[in-house]
């Protein structure tokens, strides 16, 4: 019996200590009470959508929550676009809209792994209008030929170049004078004077006027006196060729050494080889005629040698550039047809232009013989008949 009791007693003394033991850890056990963020918003977006227009800038701002947090000054985010071609972010949270469509945006918080958000991003079309219209000096007030055409878009600068619709509206006051496609082709058909007017036809208002003298005209070939020409490689002579430089603008009827052959610049062809000259297959051939000054010029006029009718011989293509400095050479035209069955022909250039250095480049010629020959040649301006 004092064996039973005695049990008994061990067991409420453990069962004691145990609830001591677990006052003791509760009274030790302290509470966090910190309040912490558990939502992000992005302010101004309405349904997690954000609207925006093509070009458009948007810094995000967030909004934490609940208002009393206590750990919202510890908050960095990275950014990011399921697809930049829509939009782009930056690392401050500045968007970029690039294009149309939509994409998500995607906000982590760098100290919170497990709170994140998304919104998604639309990206509009937006209507740039044209701000001006500008019209290359030369051609606001012209003279120009009868029976010749002239594309007005590649006169005119629409700005900004990214303008949304950059449809132009043309017409003519006078269509007995000259008549405009809606694409902006002028093509003239009778003598006199008229005004072409294109308007902008995206809501801007605007318009530019464009005058035009439509003329008879004929060809008058510039003094050659002190003229000098060099040429890309050595020019080739023989007992029969002279074939110098300075024969291009010599007096025409100049001969050579061989009775009633007229002097010519005789060059090798490139690929080809003669008299120890060799011109290899992709050297540029060219001369450049130094007029000394600035001429207005709109043609130029060229005659094969005259002793030998050869088509192989002869210049067939050109290209043709100016310049004023004698290095800097712009573009005038580009692969220019030479008839080669006349003995002397005058090639028109696209548009008057004003330089004092004439370069023409050998484009195009027969696959036999060694050399292209020209035996004269000048630049040549247009001269318009008053009405």
């Amino acid at each position: 019996m004092n064996m039973k009791r005695g049990m008994l007693f061990a067991r409420i003394a453990l069962l004691s200590l145990a609830v001591l033991v677990m006052s003791c850890d509760s009274d030790n056990d302290e509470k966090d009470d910190t309040i912490k963020v558990t939502r992000i918003d992005v302010d101004g977006v309405n349904d997690d959508i954000l609207e925006l227009e093509v070009a458009d800038e948007y810094n995000l701002s967030l909004s934490l929550f609940p208002d009393t947090a206590q750990d919202k000054d510890e908050y960095d985010y990275i950014f990011s676009s399921t697809n930049e071609e829509v939009f782009k972010v930056s690392d401050q949270g500045v968007i970029t809209a690039i294009g149309v469509g939509e994409a998500a945006l995607r906000i982590d918080p760098v100290n919170n792994n497990d709170l994140w958000t998304v919104i998604t991003v639309k990206v509009k079309s937006k209507l740039f209008l044209i701000e001006s219209l500008q019209v290359d000096s030369k051609y606001q007030d012209f003279y120009i030929g009868m029976n010749k055409t002239i594309d007005l878009t590649e006169i005119i600068t629409i700005n900004p170049e990214y303008a949304t619709n950059q449809e132009l509206l043309y017409s003519s006051s006078d269509l007995n004078v000259a008549t405009v496609t809606r694409r902006g082709v002028i093509t003239t058909l009778g003598l006199g004077d008229t005004n072409i007017t294109v308007k902008t036809d995206d809501g801007s208002a605007l318009e530019a006027t464009i005058t035009i003298h439509v003329r008879n005209t004929s060809y008058e070939d510039l003094s050659r006196e002190g003229w000098g020409v060099t040429t890309s490689h050595q020019y080739f002579e023989d007992a029969t060729v002279v074939g110098s430089p300075e024969s291009l603008i010599d007096d025409p009827d100049a001969y050579g050494t061989k009775e009633g052959e007229p002097t010519c610049l005789c060059l090798v062809k490139p690929g080809k080889s003669l008299g120890g000259i060799t011109v290899g297959a992709s050297e540029e051939v060219y001369f450049v005629i130094d007029m000394q000054k600035e001429e207005e010029f709109s043609a130029f006029r060229l005659r094969h040698r005259l002793l030998n009718t050869s088509a192989n011989l002869r210049l067939a293509e050109a290209s043709v550039y100016g310049s004023n400095d004698g290095e800097n050479f712009t573009s005038i035209a580009a692969g220019i047809a030479v008839n080669v069955e006349e003995s002397e022909v005058t090639v028109d250039l696209p548009t008057t232009v004003h330089y004092r250095y004439f370069k023409l480049v050998y484009t195009k010629w027969g696959a036999s013989g060694s050399t292209v020959q020209i035996s004269d040649f000048n630049i040549v301006k247009l001269v318009y008949e008053e009405l």
